[in-house]
């Protein structure tokens, strides 16, 4: 009896291990492939470590973390986790850049307005011909046809050929304009030449006062200097236009002022400007074979212009020479010249304002013949 109720009990213990073996194995989830976050695949057979690895990496990976080589991601996970760290979008950019662009446009605006602006005032103080009134215009190469300056008056004084000539001490943004001439000849000073044309209607400043000038910035040849030739508004005030008669009249003043040879008023044969600005040793024409000297005006100041003419065979090469206390002059003014087809040459130069008087041989050779004068200096 005792054998038969443990037989029995074994069978109930055994149907109620199989029961609930049953449940149990009811009671989980159906076989899955794929624990679904952000496409992260997991095998069925991890472990339940694997997953919370797993779990905890795809967390990290939608935090833009680096992934964890425990778990496997597909590529668009990864290109999600790229774009989670690239920052602002592409169309957030170009917008601002357009933006940008509108701002740049607007500035493009600003700035061409103003260069307008400028290019109005630069031609409300310009001459339309920047030498009218000029003469022997030769004597220069042009730097600036118009330019403005400012400085403070060092000398004022008017010359023979009856321009003023003032030297200035330039202001520190104008510096530049000087040559190595203007430091040598000048103490560091800028030239500026008021011509007869225009001195009716400005003020001459006077030694000590700061003003400004306008005019053509030019290279003077014969001295190696810069200057302002001519100036034409003097502290803003001037006359910018000009009639062809007081250009011309403006010339010849300042040729037959200065002495020159080719003053209207005076003959071929004679030395120009007034009887007693020459000497006979200028005037009496010499000769040596087919070279003669025509006419000359050789008897000067410092800071004037001499001239001689010759004649010799048409179309030959004729060099001078002038010969100073310091050596021969290298003005190019006195640079070899053809002969035209009459035979005449004609040298013109600025004596230096600071050469020392004197008297200083000058040689003239053409077609293998020389003749010599004198250059007298007062």
């Amino acid at each position: 009896m005792a054998a038969l109720i443990y037989s029995v009990a074994a069978i109930v213990f055994l149907f109620a291990i199989g029961a609930t073996g049953a449940s149990t194995e009811n009671t989980n989830p159906p076989p899955s492939n794929k624990v679904s976050k952000n496409n992260t695949t997991v095998s069925s057979n991890s472990t339940a470590n694997e997953i919370a690895t797993t779990t905890n990496v795809v967390s990290n990976t939608s935090a833009g973390n680096s992934v964890s080589n425990n778990a496997t991601t597909n590529t668009d996970s990864n290109q999600a986790s790229v774009n989670n760290t690239a920052g602002p979008v592409p169309t957030n950019n170009t917008s601002s850049s357009s933006g940008s662009t509108s701002s740049t446009s607007k500035n493009s605006t600003k700035k061409t307005t103003n260069t307008s602006s400028n290019t109005s005032n630069t031609s409300n103080v310009c001459r339309s011909n920047w030498s009218a009134g000029v003469y022997h215009t030769y004597r220069f190469n042009l730097i600036n046809p118009c330019k403005t300056v400012s400085g403070t008056v060092e000398i004022v004084r008017h010359e023979a050929d009856h321009d003023y000539h003032l030297d200035i001490k330039l202001d520190s943004q104008y510096k530049n304009l000087l040559a190595s001439g203007n430091y040598k000849y000048q103490h560091g000073y800028l030239v500026v030449e008021i011509i007869p044309m225009d001195q009716p209607y400005v003020t001459i400043p006077h030694v000590g006062q700061h003003a400004t000038f306008t005019g053509a910035v030019v290279d003077d040849k014969d001295h190696g200097w810069n200057e302002v030739h001519p100036a034409w508004l003097v502290n803003g005030k001037g006359k910018l236009s000009y009639t062809k008669a007081a250009a011309r009249k403006s010339v010849v003043t300042g040729i037959c002022g200065n002495g020159d040879s080719d003053c209207p008023t005076s003959s071929s044969s004679s030395s120009s400007g007034s009887s007693n600005t020459t000497s006979k040793s200028n005037t009496t024409s010499s000769s040596t074979g087919n070279l003669t000297i025509v006419s000359s005006s050789l008897t000067r100041n410092p800071g004037q212009y001499a001239s001689i003419k010759v004649k010799t065979k048409p179309n030959v090469q004729g060099t001078i020479e002038v010969d100073y206390s310091s050596g021969p002059s290298h003005s190019s003014s006195l640079n070899p010249k053809t002969a035209d087809p009459n035979g005449y040459i004609t040298w013109t130069w600025k004596v230096g304002s600071r050469t020392t008087p004197g008297n200083w041989p000058v040689t003239i050779t053409a077609d293998r013949q020389t003749v010599k004068t004198t250059l007298h200096l007062k």
